[in-house]
Parts: structure tokens; sequence; C-alpha cells
């Protein structure tokens, strides 16, 4: 969403390609969630500071319940004071997690995630994202059979050697055209 390509993406009657700068920033700050594998975090900011960041960028609020439920849920509160850079690859990740979830976006983006985790924390991360699909979009990337029999994942599609995914109680005979 970076630049204007030739075709469209709606979200109702709504092109959002022809929004303007700003607003196409704004949009996706409000409605897009991302956890990069690389995590892509400010290493000479807080935890806290990170995932309060995007929060700089549009009015809305800080939801302090929400973003204390999620670090006591992926075992990070107590690095909430901490540099980023000081912090484990691991925590690296949950802060990102915590980070594109802080906003409640309705799409969430997740790249590899539990990637970085023990089996203990992958499975609670999987809870997690399992409880999110369940009102909002939520895209993954992953190469991990663990995460597709977790989140009970079955193939809908196949293009050009990418594998589309569903639930699997959302899962119909015949392919999705």
């Amino acid at each position: 969403l970076l630049y204007t390509p030739t075709w469209k993406v709606w979200r109702g009657d709504q092109d959002i390609l022809q929004l303007d700068k700003a607003a196409l920033y704004a949009y996706r700050n409000k409605t897009i969630g991302f956890a990069f594998q690389g995590h892509h975090l400010l290493g000479h900011f807080t935890a806290r500071e990170n995932i309060v960041l995007p929060f700089l960028f549009d009015d809305s609020q800080v939801d302090e319940w929400w973003i204390r439920h999620l670090t006591e849920y992926l075992g990070i509160m107590h690095l909430m004071d901490q540099k980023v850079h000081t912090i484990s690859g691991g925590e690296k990740e949950r802060v990102g997690i915590v980070k594109a979830l802080a906003h409640k976006p309705p799409i969430l983006i997740l790249d590899e995630p539990g990637d970085s985790l023990h089996i203990e924390l992958r499975q609670k991360l999987y809870a997690l994202i399992q409880s999110y699909a369940q009102d909002n979009i939520v895209i993954l990337t992953s190469h991990s059979a663990e995460l597709q029999e977790s989140l009970q994942l079955a193939p809908v599609q196949y293009a050009d050697a990418i594998q589309f995914y569903r639930p699997l109680s959302h899962a119909v005979e015949t392919p999705v055209e």
C-alpha cells in the first residue's frame, strides 16, 4: 500500500488506493497490524515505546488494559521499560506482535508467527491468533506444519506454489475462485 498500482483494493464501496497519501497512511495505521519475522522494532526505544509508537500518528487513545492483557498473556510485561536492543529474539517477536495488535486492527498480518518461541509460548500465541481471527481477518505466512495443525487450517486453493488457507470450520469442498 505504499504506491498506486494499476489494480484496485476495495473496502466496502471505496477503492482505498484512490486515497491521498496521508489518508492512505492513516487508513493503514488504523486498519492493518503487521508483525514481521525480522521484528522491525526501534532498538533504542523501550518495548512500551515501540508498542505505542503508532498511536502518535493518529488521534486514537492507547487502550492500557488491552496492552497490559497482551503483554501479560505473552509473558513480556516485565520488559516494558527495557530497551529493545537488550532483549532476546523471542522477546522482540512478542513485542512486535503486541505492537501489531495494540490498536485492535480488523486486519492482522503475521510473518512466521512463533518462529522464535519455544513450544509453550508458540501454543499460547497460536491460541491468541485463533481467538483474534474469530472476529478479524488474519493473514499468516509460515512454513510451519505445527501452525497449520494448531490453527486447524485447511488448503483451499493453490496458485504459483502459494497455498491459501482458511479455518477448517469454513472449509469448502471446491477451491475458492
